[in-house]
């Protein structure tokens, strides 16, 4: 068993986790990690997990409410140094502190620690700031309950003044155990409280405290205002979400700096708050275990992009009740599976060809009809191979389509390959990903040529199903059905995503729908680059800035991608630079050699990054479709590398839009993120 740390030890911890400690935010956990609920189920033989909603909605309202607070936390954290530490237990603190470590810093007094419910969030949120000393923040999601019951002005006030009253004692007691705890210190940090209801309004707060003077002076009392401020100033409302700056001044720097906060009082405190004495947990996605960890504490930045790609890219089969309910009911042969990116079509192909293998004993072939798809069909057949018992079922075919449509014609339909016997029908079952054509703009696509004629020589025995995100590519003949929650893609990255044009006023793709089960976690924020800013050559396009390459090269490095062995033994496992891939619209990445390399690619490189880009009809693709090959960040055109994922997509826009006057990178790109979406803006 390892030995636990004293103090010293946790002060070297922290600088190592957190090198810009004096310049930077750090959050813990550094994603925060939704409640989630699942049944099992069996499909295809195989058990899944189906997301289903809470058992119990406050827990959804609070995941929820947290959310909202954090993204207006990691706003006004830019630029700042401050750690943000979420879900703090009093009876964590300092838990596993070495006994030999003397004297041993005060902890929680027993008769405090008796007084605290013993549930998640004694600090809902503490804040240690470098400037400003330490806010401890108490946060209620009073509001959803009161907006969807259609309450009155005056029956929305009971409500809310019971959770204000709550809110007041806890800070109360927060208040009192943070000065407890630093009793000791010679300089005494600044300790404040504030109360964040993210979910009504400040005159619905106003309203509630104006009919009980004795509430609102005691929440003048635990803020440390005079009895003349109106205290919901310094309160977080849903009035601030969107822009958290005055709230911020008001809460935490209305009287100044506290001259008591140095660097060395800035790390002890973060030492013993945030350090590995202290344990700050994350909930487990489910029971059974699904890609998620019981007890990780996700302390590192990058950490907390790993155990988001795990939890939305989960080795168990996690679905969505609307994929069950498609592979479950009984539908046509001929099946045309849509909807907009990460809503788990690929996941829906390959089960049903899981299930085909299993009753049928039949060949699956999984067709390839363009370049943008090759990438899709890789991985689709390459997951197959692993799942079915019997792989050598699994048959790869790449076309050229309409150049190859004979060929593909003549292979699929022809008997030789089916085990056919005396009077049965032949059987052919096909898997088509991301089925479209290279040019959104075709009525007559060739996709749909090629399903008319494969139907019409191979007959009724014909089972295809195909995927993909443009509906207006359905041939006449498949049955539609479409899926429209994402799955695949943290919400940070899917609101991006769902702005574009096509989900919108073009409509060509469907748009999306809320779930109505809780998603794992809503994501990293999306971390952005600026070719406009000082030092970036603007003459260039962003592809070709090197400034940009090493910007993306130094953000990789705060998330420790490629750093393996650096902080070995922790969970989840660290990312590697094949978990990297770097994206624009078309072929804009060159690596003829060093000296010819696209300026963004030299960037990289120059910053000790290991790059490998793909060129059209690139012979590598089938190793990068499934992870195979060196351990590189891989650069690509988006539209033809559709289906990939990965957990952390750098996307580089131009600065001109390529195709229809339409960002489409904002679609194919974007969308291929299980965690960490990095942007380079023009």
């Amino acid at each position: 068993m390892a030995a636990q740390p004293d103090l010293a030890m946790c002060k070297q911890r922290v600088q190592q986790w957190y090198p810009e400690l004096s310049t930077q935010s750090y959050f813990v956990p550094a994603v925060y990690m939704n409640r989630t609920q699942h049944d099992e189920a069996k499909v295809a033989g195989r058990t899944v997990y189906v997301l289903q909603p809470l058992s119990h909605e406050s827990d959804a309202r609070d995941d929820a409410a947290n959310n909202r607070v954090l993204s207006c936390l990691h706003q006004v954290s830019r630029g700042q140094a401050m750690f943000v530490i979420s879900q703090l237990q009093f009876n964590e603190y300092l838990k596993h502190l070495s006994c030999t470590h003397k004297p041993i810093p005060p902890k929680p007094k027993d008769s405090i620690l008796k007084e605290q419910q013993k549930h998640e969030g004694d600090f809902d949120i503490l804040i240690i700031h470098r400037k400003y000393g330490i806010v401890a923040c108490e946060l209620k999601a009073i509001g959803d309950i009161v907006s969807t019951a259609n309450m009155s002005v005056v029956d929305q006030q009971k409500p809310i003044a019971q959770k204000v009253q709550k809110a007041v004692n806890q800070m109360k007691k927060a208040r009192d155990v943070l000065q407890h705890l630093v009793s000791r210190d010679q300089n005494k940090p600044r300790i404040r409280t504030t109360l964040m209801v993210p979910n009504i309004t400040r005159d619905q707060l106003r309203t509630a405290l104006g009919a009980n003077l004795k509430l609102q002076q005691d929440l003048r009392d635990c803020l440390l205002v005079s009895p003349t401020t109106d205290p919901t100033t310094l309160c977080l409302t849903q009035d601030d979400v969107s822009n958290p700056a005055q709230w911020w001044r008001e809460c935490a720097e209305r009287d100044g700096q506290d001259p008591s906060m140095t660097d060395e009082i800035y790390l002890d405190l973060v030492s013993r708050f945030g350090g590995p004495a202290t344990t700050v947990t994350v909930p487990c996605s489910a029971v059974p275990r699904l890609g998620g960890n019981h007890c990780c504490d996700l302390r590192l930045p990058g950490e907390g992009v790993a155990e988001t790609a795990n939890r939305f890219a989960p080795a168990d089969i996690v679905l969505h009740p609307t994929q069950l309910d498609v592979l479950n009911n009984k539908l046509s042969p001929l099946v045309f599976v849509c909807g907009p990116p990460g809503t788990g079509k690929s996941l829906v192909l390959i089960l049903k060809a899981i299930d085909w293998i299993q009753n049928k004993t039949e060949p699956v072939h999984v067709v390839s009809t363009r370049e943008g798809n090759m990438a899709a069909s890789h991985m689709i057949a390459h997951q197959l191979k692993e799942m079915a018992e019997q792989a050598d079922l699994i048959h790869l075919h790449m076309y050229d389509l309409p150049m190859e449509l004979n060929k593909a014609l003549r292979e699929l339909s022809q008997s030789d390959d089916q085990t056919e016997k005396k009077g049965t029908e032949k059987e052919v079952f096909v898997i088509v990903d991301e089925a479209c054509d290279d040019y959104t703009d075709n009525s007559e696509t060739h996709f749909a040529e090629f399903c008319t004629k494969l139907s019409q020589r191979v007959g009724p025995g014909l089972h295809l199903w195909a995927a993909s995100m443009y509906h207006n590519f359905k041939p006449e003949s498949l049955t539609e059905v479409v899926l429209r929650t994402g799955l695949r893609t943290p919400p940070s990255v899917t609101r991006h995503v769902a702005q574009h044009r096509a989900l919108g006023e073009r409509k060509n793709v469907q748009g999306y729908e809320v779930s109505s089960a809780p998603l794992p976690a809503d994501g990293p924020p999306v971390r952005e680059v600026f070719h406009s800013d000082e030092g970036h050559d603007q003459q260039q396009e962003t592809y070709e800035c090197e400034a940009c390459g090493k910007e993306v090269a130094r953000i990789l490095d705060t998330l420790h991608v490629g750093n393996t062995g650096r902080f070995q033994g922790r969970k989840p496992e660290p990312l590697r630079y094949r978990d990297v891939l770097v994206l624009s619209w078309d072929y804009f990445f060159r690596d003829d050699d060093s000296s010819r390399a696209s300026g963004f690619v030299r960037g990289l490189r120059g910053e000790g990054i290991p790059i490998t880009v793909l060129e059209s009809g690139d012979a590598r693709i089938g190793d990068v479709a499934t992870m195979a090959g060196p351990d590189h960040v891989i650069a690509a055109g988006s539209r033809f590398v559709q289906g990939l994922e990965r957990k952390i997509v750098v996307y580089v826009q131009t600065s001109k839009p390529v195709y229809d006057d339409e960002d489409w990178g904002r679609l194919c790109a974007m969308s291929r993120c299980t965690s960490q979406l990095i942007w380079v803006k023009p």
